[in-house]
């Protein structure tokens, strides 16, 4: 998905897909698709296992609100935050919903001012949107197929 957002979409971007991690004491979202040009910064610097917190950020923000957060100019916002391997000039951040919980956010980032639109908007929370039926659908396949294996032990003891 993020690489057909990168070459499709928004090619001169830096788009991660980041989800939620259940088991950390911290609210920690983990980066588990990156493309464009950081995908190579942090293959290199964080071996795939970039985290970061909920609470800060473009991220955090989006995390908190559970909104779609457009940002021209990040010299201009006080809670911006980058990494020591990119920062970007403009963002746009989308949450991933599934039953109006967020389990994750699709970060789009350029190193230029781009003047991303209510287009730019309603184009991500659509392909958020269709992320999570399919998460959704993933998980729901992972329990059907768990309370099978359950039901048929269950038999089989009896």
């Amino acid at each position: 998905m993020v690489n057909q957002l990168y070459n499709e979409e928004y090619e001169f971007f830096h788009v991660g897909l980041f989800l939620l991690e259940n088991f950390s004491e911290e609210a920690l979202v983990k980066l588990i698709a990156v493309a464009g040009e950081s995908r190579d910064i942090f293959k290199k610097h964080c071996d795939q296992n970039y985290r970061q917190s909920t609470k800060i950020g473009v991220i955090g923000k989006v995390f908190n609100n559970k909104k779609t957060l457009v940002i021209r100019d990040t010299s201009k916002v006080d809670f911006y935050h980058s990494t020591p391997y990119f920062k970007g000039q403009s963002e746009i951040c989308t949450p991933i919903l599934i039953s109006k919980e967020i389990v994750g956010v699709i970060n789009i980032e350029s190193r230029e001012k781009i003047n991303f639109d209510d287009a730019d908007a309603l184009f991500l929370e659509s392909v958020a949107d269709i992320f999570a039926a399919n998460l959704s659908r993933i998980n729901s396949t992972k329990e059907i197929s768990n309370y099978k294996i359950k039901l048929i032990s269950y038999l089989n003891f009896k």
